[in-house]
């Protein structure tokens, strides 16, 4: 069936044009930290990143959502924060590389727009414990529990993805497969279907 996306990657331009409109350099790699999940989680691994990226870092931009509701934007240069990100698709065509937990959603949705993934499952779901391992495994991911986590090794981890070809590689074969795929149109046309109505769809 195919992920459900509001917007396919190739209607909402190119990936320099996206990094210029958000305010970033087109020419550095760009990383998307997406916080999601309940409050505290929310809470707990946003302090955490804000901290975690407070000085500018070598070698790559940050992009960093916390999740939240309101139109806050701080920062400037090389790290932008975001209260909430409305234009995240674009944010996902825009970078190089996804932090973020390690939801279904998240992952297809990155997975979607070709985009590697850096995942920092919450420990107490195994869910996400397993996602982050299934994507690990299919190669367009690695993953950091977040006992460990710290400035050193976060800002390790994506120095090295970023210039794993490999995997970015995996990772854009998978968003180009997935493009083929038929994602809210399949749905649309099973439901009516169900109905006992003719779909009639391009």
């Amino acid at each position: 069936m195919g992920p459900l996306l509001p917007f396919k990657p190739e209607e909402i331009g190119s990936q320099e044009e996206l990094k210029k409109q958000f305010g970033f350099n087109p020419d550095e790699p760009l990383v998307y930290a997406s916080v999601s999940g309940p409050y505290h989680e929310r809470w707990w691994l946003g302090s955490k990143l804000l901290k975690l990226f407070s000085n500018p870092p070598e070698g790559f931009q940050v992009a960093l959502s916390l999740g939240g509701y309101g139109d806050f934007e701080g920062g400037g240069g090389k790290v932008k924060v975001y209260s909430w990100l409305p234009d995240r698709f674009k944010m996902l065509k825009a970078c190089d590389l996804v932090l973020s937990r390690s939801s279904h959603g998240t992952i297809t949705q990155a997975l979607a727009y070709g985009k590697p993934l850096l995942l920092i499952p919450t420990q107490e779901q195994t869910e996400q414990i397993f996602n982050a391992r299934k994507a690990v495994r299919l190669g367009v991911a690695k993953a950091l529990d977040p006992r460990y986590l710290s400035k050193e090794k976060l800002h390790s981890l994506i120095v090295e993805m970023l210039g794993d070809e490999a995997c970015k590689r995996r990772a854009e074969r998978i968003g180009r497969e997935a493009g083929k795929l038929r994602g809210v149109e399949a749905v649309v046309e099973e439901a009516l279907s169900l109905l006992g109505l003719h779909p009639n769809l391009p």
